[in-house]
């Protein structure tokens, strides 16, 4: 049996979401992960003594971290949680009710809790008009029950054993007082102030190494030349060239020089944003000092190994030659992160250990007669998964660690650990160009909309350059405030996550916000140096409403339900969703199902949904209106299938109703329109789960529902047309 030394690497980041122009934080997304995933995976770290690992700090977060620490931040979920509810003005009390419940409903909105009660209360109401005419339902109680719940639903398991008083609030669960609040917010504090320190006593003691990413997390390849993206996606549309070399360097210097000084000594590794490298990339992180640097397996594939089996080369570090030296290279397991971050949450802890250890026994059986010892690199997300597993995944994580510490054939090390016992083989070949998504960069550039944000990210550093003079970012010994402060807004739009939340590729609450931020940046270069905002910053980039991936239904439909693919004239007249890449923060995968097509007539709503080619659902489950609507479960075949209601308590019971549906090559549904009982302006809203053959339920949309701007009683006058 191969020795073994598992590094797992936990990424930490966070886009920079304050406004240097107006100070404010515009979301508090910091703020909340501090107190579960910044917390919970350091302190971890220290209650078994036998493992130790890597956690990745980018520069952007600790800043805004040190910010909350120091009493400079506020964001508008703290100044409304922290206000009295009798003091509170109608939009300020209509932004709770938007923006309280964003956290993880299986997790936290249980069967008869108060927060689901709550969620009853606002249903899916998505429009301004539509939270409008839900506010008159909550009353100050319900309010202030929200202010605390939202909060509380943050803390991760490392404060419920720190703050026994959490577990206590936890399970009083409704008629929170003002003091109560109060008390969990300072507890936020204390906790946001632990967040540093405790990272650097898990350093000082030997649990973790800490490992650092560029400043503001860029893409770097794309920051050095948006052209390198044709090395991966030749035939992409593509911006006009941008090339910010001097960008790229700075970013990676100043994120090692904010990590030393953070820690006291210059960090080893780097996590490059997204694991998106290229040959220029490993150049200049070799350049900055960094000894090792990471990204994906599919990225090593596409190094050299096309033609070998994954686990005949994924587990040894590579050494990459370089213009400023060589730079040792590991590549992330894809099959054991990927069920980490994206699957076993949906287990038992006990079940989703014995899937991570029989996937570790199949690479045991493959490297039966080895006797080199073997690097399997778990690289993951280190805040988002455990908002997914109960209990903020401290079971899951406690059990694998202690079934990982207990196997004499397996050593849980950092990288730097592991590095100095492993040599690194020679690289196959030059490093492949591309990010961990897809081994390309199309999340970022190819799209409409990332193309525009690239051409106007551009066009503002050109005006930069030629308005200040100065080509590159400049260091601190330039005394001109509004100089450096112009740059530093540029160095925030260059980061990542303002080009992830374009396209057709990702779902998220705060999308509009995210393009808001992005264009402000942009706007707070202007603005630092005394300029006008131009008038390209001033509409947004992003499309609404699914980004034109919806469209509505044309006129009234009746098709036959049938579950084959025909039938087109039948349906061509339907509202239609395409479905992208699941996914929201977390990257999951390319979705099997491909689109919805929707429409009604006098009684019936009918759905169709279309999959991949290769994909066969064994079940499925049609939503109407929200988890507290009404659902039809479809097998394969042709049926009558009773309509049920899911009510708060979390059962789904028959209505008396019956559906007609079909599951073949595509699934149909005929649905009764009048049990839904909507009320005047309200729409109809959809949303489906379908099961392969793996087990693995996907849903679509992955984030909330789609609205189809269908109604009842139907109007066919909306559908006239000229």
């Amino acid at each position: 049996m191969a020795k073994k030394t598992i590094c797992f690497l936990f990424h930490m980041h966070q886009p920079y979401y304050r406004n240097l122009e107006t100070g404010e934080f515009e979301m508090p997304w910091v703020r909340l992960h501090a107190l579960k995933g910044y917390t919970d995976i350091p302190s971890i770290a220290a209650r078994i003594p036998d493992v130790r690992f890597t956690i990745n700090m980018v520069p952007s977060l600790t800043e805004q971290l040190m910010a909350y620490d120091q009493g400079d931040a506020k964001d508008q979920w703290l100044v409304l949680s922290r206000k009295p509810v009798f003091a509170l003005t109608e939009n300020e009390r209509l932004f709770i009710v938007d923006n309280f419940f964003s956290v993880n409903k299986k997790v936290h909105m249980k069967a008869g809790s108060r927060y689901r009660e709550l969620l009853m209360k606002r249903t899916s109401a998505s429009s301004r008009a539509m939270l409008l005419s839900r506010l008159p339902l909550f009353n100050d109680r319900d309010i202030q029950d929200l202010q605390a719940l939202f909060n509380l639903s943050w803390f991760g398991f490392t404060a419920f054993h720190e703050y026994p008083e959490l577990k206590d609030l936890k399970e009083k669960d409704r008629s929170f007082t003002r003091e109560e609040i109060d008390r969990i917010l300072e507890i936020q504090k204390e906790l946001l102030a632990l967040v540093l320190p405790r990272c650097r006593r898990r350093m000082q003691d030997g649990n973790a190494e800490f490992s650092v990413s560029p400043y503001y997390h860029p893409i770097l390849p794309l920051l050095i030349n948006t052209d390198i993206a044709r090395r991966a996606m030749p035939d992409a549309k593509l911006p006009p060239s941008f090339s910010a070399s001097a960008d790229a360097k700075h970013q990676i210097n100043a994120g090692v020089q904010s990590a030393t000084e953070l820690f006291g000594s210059p960090p080893t590794g780097m996590w490059p944003s997204e694991g998106s490298v290229s040959p220029e990339v490993l150049d200049i992180i070799s350049a900055s000092g960094i000894r090792w640097a990471a990204s994906d397996e599919e990225i090593l594939k596409k190094s050299g190994f096309e033609n070998r089996h994954r686990q005949g080369y994924l587990y040894h570090p590579y050494q990459f030659e370089t213009a400023s030296g060589p730079l040792t290279c590991i590549f992330r397991d894809r099959v054991l992160s990927d069920m980490m971050g994206f699957s076993l949450y949906d287990m038992t802890p006990e079940a989703a250990v014995d899937q991570f250890l029989t996937e570790l026994d199949s690479i045991d059986a493959y490297h039966r007669e080895n006797r080199q010892e073997l690097l399997i690199p778990v690289i993951l997300d280190g805040e988002n998964p455990w908002e997914n597993y109960e209990q903020s995944g401290e079971p899951f994580l406690l059990q694998l660690f202690e079934a990982l510490s207990e196997r004499e054939d397996v050593t849980v090390d950092t990288v730097s650990n592991a590095l100095a016992r492993i040599p690194a083989l020679p690289s196959p070949g030059p490093i492949h160009s591309g990010s961990w998504i897809n081994s390309n960069y199309r999340i970022w550039i190819g799209h409409r909309e990332t193309n525009t944000a690239w051409t106007y990210l551009a066009r503002t550093r050109r005006f930069l350059v030629e308005r200040t003079g100065i080509d590159e970012p400049p260091g601190k010994e330039n005394t001109d405030s509004a100089v450096r402060e112009a740059w530093e807004s540029l160095m925030i739009a260059e980061g990542s996550d303002w080009f992830w939340w374009y396209g057709d590729d990702f779902e998220s609450y705060d999308q509009d916000r995210f393009d808001r931020l992005f264009l402000a940046h942009l706007a707070n270069v202007y603005s630092k140096l005394g300029e006008a905002v131009p008038q390209f910053l001033t509409a947004p980039i992003r499309a609404t409403t699914f980004r034109g991936r919806l469209t509505f239904p044309g006129r009234a439909i009746h098709p036959e339900i049938t579950g084959k693919p025909d039938g087109f004239f039948q349906w061509r007249n339907a509202g239609a969703f395409l479905n992208s890449t699941r996914g929201s923060a977390m990257f999951t995968g390319e979705s099997p199902v491909r689109r919805i097509l929707f429409g009604q007539d006098e009684e019936f709503l009918f759905v169709r949904l279309l999959t991949s080619a290769d994909f066969q659902p064994l079940l499925a489950k049609v939503l109407f209106q929200d988890e507290i609507g009404y659902q039809v479960e479809v097998k394969p075949g042709v049926a009558d299938v009773p309509v049920q209601q899911c009510l708060d308590s979390g059962e789904c019971q028959p209505t008396g109703e019956l559906a007609r549906v079909a599951l073949a090559e595509t699934l149909d549904v005929q649905f009764p329109a009048k049990i839904l009982k909507l009320t005047p302006g309200e729409t109809v809203h959809l949303s489906a789960s379908v099961q392969g053959k793996d087990g693995k339920w996907i849903h679509v949309p992955d984030f909330g529902a789609i609205d189809t701007g269908m109604t009842y009683p139907f109007d066919r006058s909306a559908f006239w047309t000229i």
